[in-house]
């Protein structure tokens, strides 16, 4: 039996080289080719159900779509309306310019660069990468972005997905949709039954943007019917929830969520509605016709304000659990196999808190709990005074996975604000299909900052030139690090499994096994079973809320 499992892993390791190989064939000296043979600039068209586009062949072959509307641009009467399919144009689009961002405050911290972009209602629009749009059936990675549901846009330069597509032959797809007050304020309580779809509106754009790319993903070389969707932060919390909703059920084949769940979503109608109630107080709007009467600029305004007022919660604007769009929990629909046909690639960083450290200067210690914590474990439906013996019981442990945090609430952010929920997720879809656990560890060489939220994000884009003194510091980034991450989320969109030939071999995440997790860090990748296993039993009672 043992010769058997050997020789059955040895062909299984070798196959999945051979894929992974494929996928990534021309990376190296067929794009060297190709960059000189084809002139920078040079227009392509493509054909979509909704009329042409013209995008441009950069210097290395990679043929560029931005800007693509994927709906009715939501301006008007549209406005907090669910979006509707895009009229047909008879003239070609120039699809040279990334669309507007959508309406946000501006900020200037790490990787929310997209708000300093041009803004504007007219946001439903998104982004191709692709080498061939003769080719077939590539496979098709769809990003979506974070940023709390409260801002971000395609547009960062954090990312441009043209290092995924010079690295293989997939078809990458970037997206935007309606954030903060326009994507997901419940206004069905002040302007009736004609907005019941507000609260959810930056879900709907995500539905209606991934239905545009299976009308048209073929028309790019795309497969339509292999499509993975991707994010990170709020944009995993979209795929997590994405895979709870019955309007995106076929759109999608698998799932990569980095540092979010489906934990990141509302659960209280009410609250939803006070929200709403604050903001329009804050308007001074009488009526509905005195909200659609506001400009773009002073609805950014107003959503400033009302950021500081909300200055120590960030949830005041996720996702609705609606009993309509977002039917039910979707922690139980994704447990009770809603997307049982879907893969799950799923993980989270050693030290996501130490992100806020940036927002929260030297209130950080107290506003990771009293803030930021509080609101997350509210938001997932975490009762911490029903489980004061377990918590308890957790600050008395000596931490096994960051032994060095010397401050143990900041630990229980990262566990129950990220870590648990991942976990919990993958035990979940892990009874219906294959489910993929990660665990990154690369610290930042910036004091105080470790493996903080978003860390993985230049690695996972390639985009290594990233300057910055407060976050990654100015020193040049690991290539190799980049290299194997990327090519793992490559392999699991072109495979449906993340291994490659530069690391162990990944092994399902088995919650009656082993639970095998890949801790990624620059040094070596390592897969390792059950980590943070202490932590992780003491907590699980917490999570009693989906039995």
């Amino acid at each position: 039996m043992k010769v058997q499992s050997f020789w059955t892993n040895t062909v299984k390791k070798i196959m999945l080289i051979l894929a992974v190989i494929t996928i990534t064939l021309g990376s190296g000296q067929l794009n060297n080719v190709r960059a000189s043979v084809l002139q920078p600039d040079t227009e392509v068209t493509a054909k979509t159900q909704y009329g042409d586009v013209i995008g441009k062949r950069d210097r290395y072959g990679i043929a560029i779509f931005k800007g693509i509307p994927f709906a009715k641009q939501p301006v008007g009467n549209l406005r907090w309306k669910a979006p509707q399919s895009p009229e047909y144009h008879s003239e070609p689009i120039k699809a040279f310019e990334f669309g507007k961002t959508s309406i946000q405050p501006v900020d200037t911290s790490p990787y929310m660069a997209a708000s300093t972009l041009p803004q504007g209602e007219e946001c439903l629009t998104l982004n191709i990468w692709t080498r061939d749009i003769q080719a077939q059936n590539k496979p098709v990675m769809v990003f979506i972005h974070g940023g709390s549901y409260l801002g971000g846009g395609s547009g960062d330069p954090y990312y441009d997905l043209e290092q995924f597509a010079r690295r293989a032959d997939v078809v990458m797809v970037s997206i935007n949709y309606r954030v903060n007050t326009l994507g997901f304020l419940n206004l069905e309580e002040f302007g009736g039954s004609e907005y019941a779809d507000s609260a959810n509106l930056g879900m709907l754009d995500q539905v209606q943007a991934l239905k545009w790319v299976r009308e048209n993903i073929a028309g790019f070389g795309g497969n339509p019917n292999n499509v993975t969707i991707f994010g990170e932060s709020c944009g995993a919390g979209s795929v997590s929830v994405l895979m709870g909703m019955p309007s995106a059920q076929g759109l999608f084949q698998k799932v990569i969520a980095e540092s979010g769940s489906a934990g990141l979503i509302n659960r209280d109608p009410e609250h939803s509605k006070q929200v709403a109630r604050d903001f329009i107080k804050l308007t001074g709007a009488k009526t509905m016709d005195d909200l659609l009467a506001l400009s773009p600029d002073q609805i950014r305004e107003y959503q400033t304000k009302f950021a500081e007022m909300n200055v120590s919660s960030e949830q005041y604007c996720f996702p609705l659990v609606d009993g309509r769009n977002i039917p039910v929990d979707p922690f139980i629909s994704i447990k009770n196999g809603l997307d049982s046909g879907v893969k799950l690639l799923i993980g989270s960083n050693q030290d996501e808190i130490n992100y806020w450290k940036i927002y929260m200067g030297d209130s950080f210690y107290k506003g990771a709990v009293d803030g930021f914590g509080k609101a997350t474990y509210k938001a997932a439906g975490l009762d911490l005074d029903k489980h004061k013996i377990e918590i308890d019981r957790y600050y008395k442990l000596k931490n096994s996975l960051n032994p060095k945090e010397k401050h143990p609430d900041v630990n229980l952010v990262n566990d129950l604000g990220f870590r648990m929920p991942a976990i919990k997720m993958a035990e979940f879809q892990a009874q219906y299909n294959d489910a993929y656990m990660y665990y990154f560890k690369w610290k930042s060489p910036v004091r105080g900052m470790g493996s903080s939220h978003a860390m993985e994000l230049p690695f996972v884009f390639h985009n290594l030139n990233v300057q910055d003194d407060n976050w990654l510091g100015r020193q040049p980034l690991p290539e190799g690090l980049a290299d194997n991450m990327q090519d793992a989320w490559i392999a699991f969109a072109a495979t449906g499994n993340p291994s490659i030939p530069q690391a162990p071999v990944w092994k399902k995440y088995d919650p009656n096994g082993d639970r095998a997790t890949m801790a990624i860090d620059d040094k070596k990748w390592e897969l390792v079973s059950d980590p943070g296993r202490q932590e992780r039993l003491v907590l699980d009672p917490l999570y009693d809320i989906y039995e």
